[in-house]
């Protein structure tokens, strides 16, 4: 960051920028960032030509990142749109209410070291300061709804009680992470919201987080915006909002923290737990994965593969894939197919395949007509 405001680093940018481009179109956010990051800097320094040449090539660099895949693969992915259930303001509230419940998620090994104001903090620094407490407030509202309505606030697909991953089958998979041992957690989470965007809300304020931390919150803002607009509820696209706020918090903690030793041995205890739970789901996932190819492949011997439901991801190998390289196939599964696969329990007597792990299950296969 310091290289990129001292007019350095801008080839590492526009590399990096396309990168995440390619991963998801989100990246593309990453433009305005810098763009208004060097705005920013150029009340401390003159913006050059090198500047204005870097920011050229990011912007044609992300877009064709963007549309290179889209021409080269075309009709690779599901055919046609899938109409959507709610409106796109539903679920752009949505995702705005998800916003700090996922931030306190993603930084909570931060919020016991945030907890200490800084002396600039002890003064009001106008309305600003107000902006994170109404994004707060409106994740703790929803989360008080999402709980008593569901046990659970978390928007899913990746993280959940059946564990890690969206679960692509029909049925229910049996509880990797049962409420019990989610919802504490998830109450910590709302907890390390209120510290890091109420109790610490005028550390947002651009005065105090100077150039740099004011560009990594640009760089944040810009990769939520595209959720406004984004069809769908999906907690893994938080992940690239939070992370251009670790550095920020991480020097936010280290400027003000007077207990070191306890803020962080609670961030390496909570890492620390975040990866055996990773291992734990990680594993539940390829085992189950593993189990729906083997019923897939029992299926595909017994009907052809476009009378199948066998998930989304065993349908794109065999459905969406070949019919891109060949139109006389089949483009999508049959609308009433005569096979499809679903989660069960360990002890379901129907033909399937059984996996195992700490919430081990079947995956069965059943004959609609």
């Amino acid at each position: 960051m310091a290289d990129l405001l001292d007019g350095k680093g801008m080839a590492w940018c526009v590399a990096l920028a396309v990168l995440a481009t390619l991963q998801r179109p989100q990246g593309g956010g990453l433009v305005v960032g810098i763009a208004i990051g060097l705005w920013l800097a150029s009340k401390s320094r003159k913006v050059t030509w090198r500047d204005l040449a870097g920011v050229a090539v990011l912007v044609i660099g992300v877009v064709a990142a963007y549309e290179l895949p889209n021409r080269l693969f075309r009709g690779t992915g599901p055919p046609g749109n899938v109409p959507l259930p709610i409106s796109q303001v539903t679920i752009a509230v949505g995702n705005v209410v998800s916003l700090p419940l996922m931030l306190g998620v993603l930084l909570l090994p931060f919020a016991v070291g945030m907890l200490r104001r800084s002396s600039e903090e002890e003064h009001k620094l106008g309305r600003a300061e107000m902006i994170p407490v109404a994004i707060a407030f409106a994740g703790l509202v929803g989360a008080a709804k999402l709980i008593a309505l569901h046990g659970s606030f978390l928007p899913g697909l990746t993280l959940g009680p059946w564990g890690l991953g969206p679960p692509t089958v029909d049925g229910t998979k049996v509880e990797l992470f049962p409420v019990a041992v989610l919802l504490p957690f998830e109450l910590l989470a709302l907890a390390g919201a209120v510290v890091i965007l109420i109790w610490r809300r005028r550390a947002w304020n651009p005065r105090l987080l100077g150039t740099a931390g004011t560009m990594l919150a640009v760089f944040s803002i810009s990769q939520f915006l595209p959720l406004l607009g984004y069809g769908g509820f999906f907690d893994r696209y938080f992940v690239p909002v939070a992370a251009p706020l670790i550095p920020l918090l991480a020097a936010m903690v280290s400027a003000s923290d007077i207990r070191p030793r306890v803020s962080a041995a609670w961030a390496v205890g909570l890492l620390c737990l975040g990866v055996v739970a990773y291992i734990v789901g990680q594993q539940d996932y390829d085992s189950w994965q593993t189990a729906r190819d083997a019923a897939a492949r029992i299926a595909y011997g017994q009907v052809p593969a476009s009378e199948v439901d066998a998930g989304y991801e065993e349908t794109a190998q065999k459905i969406w894939v070949p019919a891109a390289n060949d139109p006389k196939l089949p483009s999508d599964v049959d609308k009433n197919p005569m096979i499809f696969l679903a989660f069960a329990g360990p002890d379901d007597p129907r033909p399937g395949v059984s996996y195992s792990s700490l919430a081990p299950g079947r995956i069965v296969i059943l004959r609609a007509r």
